[in-house]
């Protein structure tokens, strides 16, 4: 059974609730936007569009939902909701902005204002057969539609005026089909049948919910191992940044990555004993063989060795590699410091190369989007502080394995590769995954 949310931003919202239960809905009020992308559809509600405006910024919704939108999340707005899916307002106060995604011009209040609300009997076509009996509409300080494009249906016109339209899985009223006994709208709008799906065209966004649980998913990983790294560095070393280099690199790559600051800080204050929780990792270093004879060593921080060495074992032998004794790969790769530029129209690479000369720097090479500047690990420091002092913003400074020498992989070796490295990766305990292999530009691109 599908889940429809209504945003319920203002106002009461229990009509929409009530309707949408009626049709066969799993009916829920909406508010964050993690509570929106749970949802199979949107209704937006009536109310003041100003109002929802401002409580749509102030809930830091505006671009996000617009976003859900052009990704092909299922709307149907009344009233002021007709008026948030118009990509264009006439009578909007100053700055007033919309989500937008239909190819339309609204006009607020257009109907007049609320002693000028009304009812009527309104035709109106949701399919391609017709819908018989007219629709008892509702009309509240309604909206019409001024101007539409010409690839919007409209579906239903009351003197002159356009007071529904639809695009793709987007339906916008004038009236307000909650108010009444007649769930045709609310029935035909998200399509309902014995399968419980949503909307002719609601495939698109259901791929991109899957899409998205997936990047959630990883990035959930990344922000785990990126505190795991912090707390780590601060157990080690103190909760000082400025006397510890490592926590403060640890920091900045977590802040890079967008991990919300009170992680961090938890993760300082667990590290350092001044909160509870924290838990005693240790470093373990696995080595192994991947498909088509590429070296991996895998590097994890672990609060539980079994596991680790376990799911090690297990993403190996599932993906075409087997494990290795320890020194019978770790041997063809050397440990260096990483420090990684980003690209800018004003940067050169002769710029980043005068900036850390002098701290050890071994080499600085154009990877297209970025410079990477290698040096012995204890340099990393000296020419990461020489790029800050040179007024040059670097992404990371990590010390890594570069392999001493690499196996050039073909379509399918390079596939089977990046399949077990995944799995590797997908370990809470796996931290890094280094592998001497070579891919072509060309073979990358099949692969995307």
């Amino acid at each position: 059974m599908p889940a429809i949310g209504v945003l319920a931003l203002q106002g009461d919202v229990r009509e929409h609730l009530h309707a949408l239960e009626d049709v066969g809905a799993i009916a829920k009020p909406v508010r964050r936007l993690a509570e929106i992308e749970a949802v199979d559809g949107l209704v937006i509600p009536g109310g003041e569009s100003t109002t929802l405006w401002r409580l749509a910024a102030a809930f830091e919704l505006l671009d996000p939902v617009a976003k859900l939108i052009a990704d092909g999340l299922p709307v149907f707005g009344s009233c002021a909701g007709l008026i948030m899916l118009a990509d264009r307002l006439e009578d909007g106060v100053e700055g007033q902005r919309t989500f937008g995604g239909i190819d339309m011009t609204a006009r607020r209040n257009a109907f007049g204002r609320q002693a000028d609300s009304f009812e009527r009997d309104v035709t109106l076509q949701l399919s391609d057969e017709a819908d018989g009996e007219p629709f008892h509409a509702v009309f509240i300080r309604a909206p019409w539609v001024e101007r539409a494009g010409g690839e919007v249906s409209v579906l239903g016109v009351d003197n002159g005026r356009i007071i529904a339209v639809r695009t793709g899985v987007l339906l916008a009223t004038a009236l307000h089909p909650e108010l009444t006994q007649d769930l045709r709208i609310q029935s035909r709008v998200f399509r309902f049948n014995g399968e419980g799906d949503v909307m002719s065209g609601h495939s698109k966004w259901a791929t991109t919910k899957h899409k998205k649980a997936v990047v959630d998913a990883k990035r959930g990983k990344l922000f785990a191992k990126l505190v795991k790294n912090v707390e780590v560095a601060a157990r080690t070393g103190g909760a000082d940044p400025a006397g510890n280099p490592t926590l403060f690199d640890a920091i900045q790559k977590a802040k890079k990555s967008s991990v919300p600051n009170d992680n961090i800080d938890r993760a300082v204050r667990r590290g350092s004993g001044k909160e509870a929780g924290g838990a005693q990792y240790e470093n373990i270093t696995y080595e192994g063989y991947g498909p088509g004879g590429v070296a991996v060593l895998v590097e994890c921080l672990t609060d539980n060795r079994n596991r680790a060495a376990s799911d090690v074992r297990v993403a190996f032998t599932r993906n075409g590699g087997s494990m290795a004794d320890p020194g019978s790969v770790s041997y063809l790769f050397n440990r260096k410091g990483l420090v990684i530029v980003n690209k800018t129209k004003e940067l050169t690479e002769d710029d980043v190369l005068m900036a850390v000369l002098d701290a050890g720097a071994e080499e600085v090479n154009d990877l297209g989007d970025t410079f990477e500047v290698i040096s012995e690990p204890t340099d990393m420091v000296a020419v990461r502080t020489a790029l800050q002092e040179a007024g040059i913003d670097y992404e990371s400074a990590d010390p890594v394995f570069l392999p001493s020498m690499e196996i050039d992989l073909d379509e399918d070796q390079a596939r089977k590769v990046f399949k077990l490295i995944d799995a590797l990766e997908d370990s809470d305990d796996v931290q890094d995954v280094y592998a001497n292999y070579n891919v072509s530009d060309e073979i990358m691109e099949k692969l995307g």
